[in-house]
């Protein structure tokens, strides 16, 4: 198994791995039947994960980012706490709307760089 070799490299340049801290995804194709909930290296049992967060995107094992999407859901609640927090009594100053719109989007395109070639190619 990779993940073996992975370990053994790590361990013959001196470093030492956490196992604790360790997430491992397996991608598989639509015909494995039996996937293990873990696997074990050395003594240490490490979970599967069914997605892995990498440079803030959330990668699933079909590739179809929809947990990356579910995530973005938090954007929707920043918008309704940071509306609660301005009252429209005369509506925000300039400020305060470009501090509300850099604060969303944010949220929303963190990691964007990333995933958007990956996007554009599959429009094609």
């Amino acid at each position: 198994m990779l993940l073996i070799k992975v370990i053994k490299r790590i361990s013959e340049l001196g470093l030492k791995m956490s196992t604790e801290k360790t997430e491992v995804m397996l991608f598989h194709g639509r015909g494995v039947e039996v996937i293990p909930r873990h696997i074990t290296v050395g003594e240490a049992p490490i979970d599967l994960a069914l997605s892995i967060k990498y440079l803030g995107i959330l990668i699933d094992v079909h590739w179809t980012f929809s947990h990356h999407f579910r995530y973005i859901e938090k954007a929707n609640h920043m918008i309704r706490a940071l509306n609660w927090l301005m009252p429209n009594l005369r509506g925000p100053d300039e400020r305060r709307r470009r501090l509300f719109a850099n604060v969303i989007m944010s949220v929303i395109l963190y990691g964007a760089p990333v995933w958007r070639d990956f996007l554009a190619k599959s429009r094609l």
